[in-house]
């Protein structure tokens, strides 16, 4: 093993990582691109990513101007031999028209010590650097679709990582309903409900998904990325689940140029600040609609959700206001949202410079605020 190899524990998830970087290589709507692992190959296997990524490309590479139009570059990796170190797995190309090729890849399982030539991966890290990757992400939103009725405490264990779980046992408790709005990942166990989630739903068309499912069909590249799955376990381990939510929350950021249109609400009464508001957001092509008060903002929000049409994304409130201020508003709706349970929608504070001082950060959060912007 070469000094600069890399070591990495979920096996599935590696290969899957290859077979991405390919998809900008294949014609997409003539070949496809699929996969699948033995279900007896157990996720936490330490393999040396660089050999991972050699014999795939070895294999996979060749054969992307060869397939004809209409067919299928098909990787499937098979376990040869499990009772000894080292471990052997085969990979088998199989594409249309084209004579299968195979290669075998030496692995360890986890119970083999690497030795110190094995390098740490972002993959291969230690329990406690995966909890501190975690840390930024302690309060996230997950949803937990558990059409399976999970055995495993999933949901317990994640909220012990500090994340904020909501569990639902079919699609239909999700789709377009406001308390799910704003979610920062799923975790999922069947790819039906992910087919039929992202289907009937565009509410989640950014949202990274975590796939769980010990046993798996032939996979198709191209279909997993454009459903969003980030991560996929077999083996839900404490380390495995931790470190697939941790990679599918630090890929929850967009670039301004792939950042999801919002519904903003403006709670402002001053005329100048709507204006430029309104014109900055509608520049990056977000919908902007205007409260003058904190009373009318509260009206606003609560018929979004009466007349069953989405609701906002987020709320920009200031925090003066005639008739009633920010901070009164934002009582309400966190109360109102307690009584429906509703997921909270994310409030932020306009604070003037000129009255910080009588309605500070502080007196925001109190209130039940998310975070503040200091304008004037």
């Amino acid at each position: 093993m070469t000094t600069d190899s890399t070591a990495t524990l979920n096996f599935r998830q590696s290969v899957f990582e290859v077979l991405k970087a390919f998809i900008p290589r294949v014609p997409a709507k003539t070949v496809d691109l699929t996969f699948e692992i033995g279900p007896d190959i157990p996720d936490r296997l330490i393999v040396d990513f660089t050999s991972l990524k050699h014999v795939i490309t070895n294999l996979v590479e060749p054969t992307i101007c060869l397939t004809p139009v209409g067919g299928e570059i098909g990787l499937t990796c098979r376990l040869l031999s499990l009772d000894a170190q080292p471990v052997s797995v085969e990979f088998e190309a199989v594409c249309t028209g084209i004579e299968p090729v195979k290669e075998e890849l030496t692995v360890q399982s986890e119970a083999f010590q690497p030795q110190a030539e094995y390098h740490a991966s972002p993959a291969a890290t230690t329990m406690e650097a995966i909890l501190t990757r975690m840390k930024p992400f302690s309060k996230s939103r997950i949803l937990f679709v558990d059409t399976l009725k999970d055995t495993t405490n999933l949901a317990v264990r994640m909220t012990e990582l500090g994340l904020k779980v909501q569990v639902v046992h079919s699609v239909s408790e999700v789709v377009d309903h406001p308390r799910y709005r704003h979610v920062e990942a799923i975790v999922i166990d069947s790819l039906t409900a992910i087919a039929s989630l992202m289907s009937e739903s565009t509410q989640f068309s950014h949202t990274p998904v975590v796939l769980l499912a010990s046993k798996l069909p032939r996979l198709n590249v191209k279909w997993c990325i454009d459903h969003n799955i980030s991560q996929m376990i077999a083996t839900p381990t404490i380390q495995n689940l931790v470190l697939a939510l941790v990679i599918a929350l630090e890929s929850c950021s967009y670039s301004a140029s792939e950042a999801p249109l919002l519904n903003i609400l403006l709670a402002e009464d001053n005329l100048v600040n709507q204006r430029l508001f309104t014109k900055i957001l509608n520049k990056y092509g977000h919908i902007v609609e205007i409260a003058d008060n904190g009373s009318l903002a509260v009206n606003m929000y609560k018929e979004r959700l009466e007349k069953g049409h989405f609701p906002f994304d987020i709320i920009l409130m200031d925090t003066v206001m005639p008739i009633m201020d920010g901070l009164e508003a934002t009582a309400l709706i966190r109360s109102f949202e307690k009584q429906e349970d509703i997921q909270p929608i994310p409030i932020i504070a306009l604070i003037a410079q000129a009255t910080i001082s009588s309605s500070g950060p502080e007196k925001c959060l109190q209130a039940g605020m998310d975070d503040h912007i200091t304008i004037g």
